[in-house]
């Protein structure tokens, strides 16, 4: 599965140039979502499209997060270790901050059911403030679905209030 600009809401229109349209993502692209993880998708494809739905997709619901992440899913970011009802929190109150966000890979390197992603997260808040962080992470996989992450995300551009952005809950 190669994302396309199609994928993403973006439609041609009649006279050749485009337009956006976010119910084209929910529609479209993650009608079933259980469909792409039965994709022969390998690691870093599946994380990069997690990463995409769960950040960044206006329609993203908590709901979803069961389709990515492992029951027993742990992650450790900047020293603290947040559980699966953690991090359902910590996505719950990003969801809340952030009106919009873009992730930028720069570079992944995929072993086996690991994957580690360096990518930039540009994302504008609810209040219109932006921020840029740098995100360095360790993705394991077990069975199509996350079930632990090592990560270091640092604050590049941003208020001091969005400094916890990491693990805030």
């Amino acid at each position: 599965f190669t994302p396309t600009r199609r994928h993403f809401g973006a439609c041609d229109r009649h006279d050749g140039a485009s337009s956006w349209d976010p119910s084209l993502l929910t529609d479209l692209c993650w009608r079933s979502l259980s469909h792409i993880q039965e994709q022969k998708m390998n690691n870093t494809e599946r994380l990069k499209t997690c990463l995409q739905r769960v950040i960044c997709d206006p329609g993203f619901t908590l709901a979803e997060l069961d389709t990515w992440f492992s029951p027993d899913y742990c992650q450790q970011v900047n020293g603290e270790t947040l559980d699966y009802a953690a991090f359902r929190q910590h996505i719950a109150a990003l969801r809340g901050h952030l009106a919009e966000a873009a992730i930028e890979f720069v570079a992944t390197l995929e072993l086996g059911e690991r994957v580690h992603s360096t990518h930039l997260v540009r994302a504008t808040r609810q209040d219109g403030g932006t921020l840029t962080c740098k995100v360095s992470g360790l993705f394991t996989f077990r069975d199509g679905r996350l079930c632990h992450t090592e990560e270091v995300t640092c604050l590049l551009a941003g208020g001091k209030e969005d400094a916890d952005i990491g693990s805030r809950r």
